[in-house]
């Protein structure tokens, strides 16, 4: 069965999210075309690119439309992938001018007022642009492109003409994403991504183009505000320097650092940090995987250099973060509502409490709907969130998913790591680093949804719902003193518990993604009415939500009437939760 689960409403975490219709788009989208070469290692491959990648493009932008060939080869050196696609010479007046023509967000505003001047900061009269920004900005119509052989043609569109060919190198172990990704292998597509941004428009020529420029090069920095292009340092983008080189869209908030070393990388690649890890890296990190299109590094910076997003996305730099005081971490716990564990698992939902951790001005916290919460707007397709207005969290070194911010309090999801033990939680606000805060992982952290408000004349209760209207089970009079439409359950029926900290499910959906098909734990869960035990006809996690799960109960028959211990265990270990249900005949 295909489980629907209901909005939480009840103290604890809100957790759904639903992934909303995409606003319309102009032109057929990212379309790929795989040689054999690459079939032949993934059947499917091409279906899941022209579906779950070239929708990520679709859910960011409203015109991002490319012909891209995707093949296996060799490549010189040790680049996982490569991409090759035509450019076009405009004048810097031409490409301020139709980027001016095209402006339709608050990025494009500031990008024209303070990075894209009436008069080129370079000097240069040439703006080198690619066949599938060119249409995005308006240009007359391409018609040279280039071919599955690596050569020129000029039937763009049709005949085996292209606007890209991305070649992934054979050499490298390759990952699919079915099944858990091994040590030793790349995520063909983060690749993919990585070098489809580059098809549309992220490379740069600040390592020489003959002293043109590509778009991206107008938002490129020193973190002192000075323009970079040219070869220098990999100095932090945190304090000033005039070495290194930072994407800024205002020439003031650095809000993400390139790589400036001229040693083999490119100079539109992010700076590589294995532990955070954004899909245009100069180094991609073995063994990582679900790493997608990001809202504050490619969305962002695709649309300033002229592609129009959606309206549903609002990127970052809207807010100009400038709460630099350290953050400081006093608590953690696993998310209150569901058991509130000294310990956490992969996926477990924490709560960081502490002091500066967020800005104070930030208006997403005066919100007229959740305040302080992620909206659909924060989401790049199915990935939550790893950075809020400029506050993120890292757990031994991994982003976990930001869900609510407030300067007392963080709620995050916890990545995925096999390490056990204590583990250094970090909160980094703006430019600003906490101290690193330990606390222990396991490999399971089971919890059901049991707010301690929760409860009547002291018995504490677990939160279900009726399968069939999504009433909870509670006495009527309980229900009505929290304002909730009740009743008891009765042997036979069918109800839904909601819990966190469970673990992997099959087939596989890391934390951070929003579950979009029906799953099982791998870890099995029994439940029980005291004694009695109940048919679980679903166990995993709740589609269009992240992070939650949810359990298909059906009361046991023969039950006599009153309140019932839930006895829950898993892997044969008992819940320490004490909490009970209503049953009357």
């Amino acid at each position: 069965m295909t489980p629907k689960a209901p909005s939480l409403i009840l103290a604890g975490l809100t957790l759904s999210i639903a992934t909303s219709a995409v606003g319309a788009t102009t032109g057929p989208g990212i379309v790929y075309t795989c040689d054999p070469s690459v079939t032949a290692l993934e059947p499917q491959v091409c279906d899941v690119l022209n579906t779950t990648i070239a929708g990520l493009y679709s859910a960011a932008f409203t015109n991002a439309n490319a012909t891209i060939y995707v093949t296996m080869g060799s490549i010189t050196g040790f680049d996982v992938s490569q991409s090759y696609f035509w450019t076009n010479f405009y004048s810097y007046s031409q490409f301020r001018s139709q980027l001016a023509a095209s402006a339709s967000s608050s990025t494009d505003v500031t990008a024209l007022a303070d990075s894209v001047p009436a008069t080129s900061p370079y000097g240069s009269s040439l703006v080198q642009i690619p066949t599938a920004l060119q249409r995005a900005l308006g240009f007359p119509a391409p018609k040279n492109g280039v071919n599955a052989s690596h050569s020129s043609c000029s039937t763009l569109g049709s005949n085996g003409c292209y606007d890209g060919l991305i070649t992934l190198n054979t050499t490298f172990s390759l990952y699919f994403r079915t099944g858990a990704i091994a040590k030793g292998q790349y995520d063909f597509y983060t690749a993919i991504e990585h070098e489809t941004d580059e098809v549309l428009g992220t490379g740069s020529c600040a390592f020489g183009c003959s002293g043109r420029q590509y778009p991206t090069d107008f938002f490129r920095y020193h973190s002192d505000g000075t323009r970079s292009f040219a070869a220098g340092t990999n100095n932090s983008c945190s304090s000033p320097d005039s070495t290194n080189a930072c994407l800024s869209i205002d020439g003031v908030h650095m809000l993400q650092q390139y790589n400036n070393l001229n040693n083999g990388n490119d100079a539109g690649d992010w700076l590589t940090n294995c532990h955070a890890q954004q899909v245009q890296e100069a180094d991609f990190c073995v063994g990582t995987t679900g790493v997608d299109l990001n809202l504050d590094a490619e969305i962002l910076l695709l649309d300033a250099v002229g592609y129009a997003v959606q309206p549903q996305i609002a990127p970052k730099g809207t807010f100009p973060c400038t709460n630099t005081t350290p953050p400081t971490i006093t608590s953690v716990d696993s998310a209150s509502a569901y058991g509130a564990y000294a310990y956490f698992a992969s996926g477990s939902w924490l709560e960081i409490k502490g002091t500066n951790l967020a800005d104070p001005n930030d208006p997403r916290l005066t919100a007229a709907v959740n305040p302080g919460q992620w909206t659909l707007s924060d989401f790049t397709g199915v990935n939550a969130p790893t950075v809020l207005d400029g506050v993120s969290v890292t757990i031994n070194g991994k982003p976990a998913a930001v869900w609510y911010l407030s300067p007392g309090q963080l709620n995050v999801q916890a990545p995925e790591d096999s390490v056990t033990g204590n583990l250094a939680i970090n909160v980094t606000n703006c430019l600003a680093e906490s101290p690193a805060y330990p606390f222990a992982h396991q490999p399971l952290a089971p919890g059901l949804l049991a707010p301690s408000n929760y409860t009547a004349n002291g018995t504490q209760y677990l939160v279900a719902t009726f399968a069939s209207d999504g009433a909870y089970v509670l006495k009527t009079s309980v229900g009505a003193s929290f304002g909730l439409a009740s009743r008891p359950a009765k042997p036979g029926d069918m109800i839904i518990a909601y819990g966190v900290g469970f673990g992997d499910v099959t087939p596989t959906i890391p934390p951070g993604l929003v579950a979009q098909q029906g799953n099982a734990l791998v870890n099995p869960v029994a439940f029980s009415f005291g004694q009695t035990p109940a048919t679980l006809s679903y166990s995993g996690l709740a589609p269009n939500f992240v992070g939650l799960y949810e359990f298909y109960i059906q009361v046991p028959a023969g039950l006599a009437n009153g309140d019932y211990q839930i006895m829950v265990t898993q892997n044969g270990t008992a819940l320490p939760q004490k909490m009970y249900l209503t049953v009357q005949n």
